[in-house]
């Protein structure tokens, strides 16, 4: 598992945690672009399950780091200020489709800079040297904001979702990769919650917060169901982040009012995991300092980092712990499970 916190403005510690032993197996500092020391700029891991890559991502660069052994990083140019999920990796496993940054002019040492006000989603070959590079397919949304992109297990489908600028609408997109482009789907006139949108990993429905959406064999888009949020209130967009749990499951960091239900009643931090085939919730548990989550690929366990510098893994039905570990010695800001089975619990896959 990979665990990111913190340490200075510019610079965070990714560290490789065996969580079936509690060992841990390496401790790598890393460094952000200098020009994001601002407090809302984020640490986002995404894990690669074709090439064994983790990539880390913070305000204006995109981190590559191979594993089993990090011999060192690649960085690229992307969107200033990452602080969401707006990476995923492809059916290939050199692309990831995100947030980029066009190339813009040279300076006058001759080195190609960023323009930081032309942002569009568009796929990328991480294997290119030049540090600023075509991108293969870019998509419509420009100088986008609050913005989420989600991939399904296969890397068939691209889900993003975005703010419109001086507006509280998140427009939801769904686009169909083949060897021919990028297809847009035609997307049902509803309106869905922001930092939310989640493909699910079989590509066949959309969690939406307070809808789940069903993708047809048609390529058509349904209302499957509507969630109640009733005494749910969202944390804020940088913690606003609900996982795939297998196919069946979403559990998402959610503050709860108790009893009658009061503004006067100080909402508490928890765990909420979702049922979306009859879309209630199936399992709460108390999370005070909870910040990020990450399932694993199997679908039988949540991990979960937390203010306190602990990582909690716990049951993925019932939400009970299982194991404490302290991590960090700092808030943990990003947690991931690698992808590949080998770095993963060995445990029976469950198929939920």
């Amino acid at each position: 598992m990979a665990i990111i916190a913190n340490h200075s403005p510019n610079y965070g510690v990714l560290q490789f945690w065996d969580v079936r032993t509690g060992s841990l197996l390496s401790s790598l500092p890393v460094r952000s672009a200098k020009d994001t020391s601002e407090e809302d700029a984020h640490w986002v891991i995404v894990g690669n399950p074709a090439s064994n890559e983790f990539v880390i991502t913070r305000g204006a660069e995109l981190k590559i780091w191979r594993l089993p052994r990090s011999t060192g990083e690649k960085a690229i140019p992307i969107e200033r200020d990452t602080s969401f999920d707006d990476f995923a990796f492809l059916k290939d496993p050199t692309t990831v489709a995100g947030a980029f940054r066009l190339a813009g002019t040279k300076d006058s040492n001759n080195v190609v800079v960023p323009d930081v006000s032309n942002v569009v989603v568009g796929i990328m070959d991480t294997t290119l040297p030049e540090p600023c590079f075509p991108l293969s397919q870019t998509f419509s949304f420009h100088k986008r904001r609050a913005s989420i992109l989600t991939t399904d297990q296969s890397g068939s489908y691209i889900c993003t979702q975005t703010q419109k600028p001086n507006s509280a609408t998140y427009p939801l997109a769904l686009f169909r990769l083949s060897p021919e482009g990028a297809t847009a789907i035609p997307m049902p006139e509803v309106s869905i919650l922001g930092g939310h949108a989640r493909l699910s990993p079989k590509g066949n429905l959309i969690w939406t917060g307070n809808r789940i959406l069903q993708i047809e064999p048609s390529l058509s888009v349904n209302i499957s169901r509507t969630i109640d949020r009733k005494g749910i209130i969202d944390p804020p967009f940088t913690e606003r982040i609900p996982r795939w749990v297998g196919n069946s499951h979403v559990v998402e960091l959610v503050d709860l009012r108790h009893g009658t239900g009061s503004p006067s009643v100080a909402p508490e931090r928890h765990l909420l995991l979702w049922n979306v085939g009859n879309g209630e919730r199936a399992a709460v548990a108390s999370a005070p300092f909870a910040k990020t989550l990450s399932a694993s690929p199997d679908g039988t366990q949540i991990a979960e980092g937390s203010t306190e510098k602990m990582l909690r893994i716990r049951d993925a039905t019932t939400l009970a712990e299982q194991k404490v570990l302290r991590v960090h010695d700092a808030s943990l800001t990003a947690v991931a499970w690698h992808p590949d089975s080998r770095w993963s619990p060995r445990r029976p896959k469950i198929e939920r």
